[in-house]
């Protein structure tokens, strides 16, 4: 689990985002990870959008947390019909194997 805090002067400049996408990709490309998870508090609407901006869908609230989730697939592998439209990393998530995925798992 990864937590992180931005001190109040340096809010709402992308620098959550941009760690979420950078710990994001490095962890699809370790072996046998193929989903990051991801949770907020409910009423965290900036940690939620920090997620979503990185490639991230929300999936159904499990207990009292905002669930998500970013899943690798695989080339050759069946894609869902709806790619992912996000970006991670500044590269187009559906066109490099990073797709949206229904949150299945437990955190």
């Amino acid at each position: 689990m990864i937590g992180y805090g931005i001190v109040p002067g340096e809010r709402r400049r992308g620098y959550a985002t941009e760690a979420i996408r950078g710990l994001s990709e490095w962890a699809l490309r370790q072996p046998g990870v193929e989903e990051v998870q991801a949770q907020t508090l409910p009423d965290n609407e900036p940690s939620a959008r920090a997620l979503l901006r990185a490639g991230f869908v929300e999936a159904e609230p499990g207990g009292n947390m905002r669930r998500f989730a970013l899943r690798l697939v695989l080339p050759g592998a069946e894609r869902q019909q709806q790619p992912a439209v996000g970006v991670v990393g500044g590269e187009e998530v559906g066109d490099h194997g990073l797709q949206h995925a229904p949150f299945r798992s437990q955190l």
